[in-house]
């Protein structure tokens, strides 16, 4: 059973008038509201089909939660997608053999977090168990979508047993102000988001944000895509989405657990694709002229598709792995290479599924060298 930190066990939970974080005091603190929370213009119906819903530090809901803090926002939170997310919930509690690693309605959770500040050996249980939770939704036939490292989170020390006011001393007092504008149809608060000391975080990790989840065989679908740099090329492409494009994304987070930074990156004119080139080689020529442009409408580049190109042998996966982790010995380096070699494949049918990669030579030799 998980334990608060040691330093924790000192707090006393004294009786007295509920504490409800207070009000900014001044334009700095409204300045800080306003960088770090939502913005106050999403809770208003004029021109925004995507209206958010005002809550109120204290608000009881359903007759029985009692909202204390805030944790933070998110992109699925809006009408569809909440929807979805409701639906994907019953499917999964109802269909998934094992929802261990999976945030559920009810499982505790924390935010995200610097992952180069974990030990190694807690960030490769963190890829095993993610791995094991995409397993099992696939095995019920779920497809989620939008693997991401926000989507991915560890597990929280409980706190059920302290009140509020030790809850605060633990985490902090939430600073909010009002929601400004006169349409509002109930009232509601900005509030900063919760920062979680590392103290509190378990070894447990969860896959959460079904959202844009899909059924396979469902005819309905969420319009929806993961961040750019967690999107496998197909789907970039047009191509539906499938077990294959979760498997790439999950690549994308392994690499972010071991490598301590995405593994590509939006640094150059041609964006994530082209880093993608750089490292990978080039796109299938059959995708030329179905590339999805999101950002500024400027296309694609021709050598995208050019299949003379040679990945860039300074820009490739073998010299980012040696370059970024030179205290993993060749062996390490090679199995790493092995892993996200088989995953990075621009064709989804040559990608291992979560139960094959489970049983990979070289991902287990990893997991085993970390006692995973």
């Amino acid at each position: 059973m998980n334990t608060l930190p040691p330093e924790m066990n000192d707090i006393t939970t004294v009786p007295g008038e509920p504490d409800l974080g207070r009000f900014a005091n001044g334009w700095l603190e409204e300045a800080e509201i306003e960088d770090m929370a939502e913005p106050w213009e999403k809770y208003h119906s004029n021109d925004n089909a995507r209206v958010l819903y005002p809550i109120c530090l204290g608000e009881i809901l359903d007759g029985r939660y009692v909202v204390e803090h805030k944790l933070g926002f998110g992109g699925s939170i809006f009408g569809g997608w909440g929807e979805n997310e409701l639906r994907m919930q019953h499917e999964i509690l109802q269909n998934v053999k094992d929802t261990t690693h999976i945030a559920t309605f009810l499982t505790t959770f924390l935010l995200p977090t610097n992952h180069r500040d974990i030990p190694m050996a807690s960030r490769m249980s963190a890829a095993r168990q993610l791995l094991e939770a995409l397993d099992n939704l696939h095995e019920a036939g779920i497809i989620h979508r939008d693997v991401n490292d926000r989507n991915c989170m560890w597990g929280m020390a409980p706190l059920n047993h302290l009140d509020r006011s030790a809850k605060y001393e633990a985490l902090g007092r939430p600073l909010k102000q009002r929601i400004p504008g006169p349409d509002l149809w109930k009232k509601g608060e900005l509030v900063t988001p919760v920062k979680i000391p590392e103290a509190f975080r378990t070894e447990d990790f969860y896959l959460s944000d079904f959202g844009i989840a899909k059924k396979v065989g469902d005819p309905t679908t969420q319009l929806g895509y993961p961040p750019e740099d967690f999107c496998s090329p197909e789907r970039i492409h047009g191509k539906d989405p499938s077990f294959a494009c979760d498997m790439w994304s999950y690549m994308v987070v392994f690499s972010v657990l071991y490598l301590g930074i995405p593994p590509f990156y939006n640094a150059f004119e041609d964006g994530v694709m082209g880093d993608i080139v750089r490292q990978l080689g080039p796109l299938p020529k059959e995708w030329r002229g179905l590339f999805l442009d999101f950002e500024d409408g400027e296309g694609f580049p021709e050598s995208w598709y050019d299949q003379s190109q040679k990945p860039d042998t300074d820009w490739n996966i073998p010299a980012k792995i040696a370059r970024l982790r030179p205290d993993a010995d060749q062996i390490e380096q090679d199995h790493v290479h092995s892993v996200m070699s088989r995953v990075f494949s621009y064709r989804p049918e040559e990608r291992p599924t979560a139960a094959e990669l489970l049983k990979d030579p070289s991902f287990r030799a990893i997991m085993e060298n970390y006692g995973c």
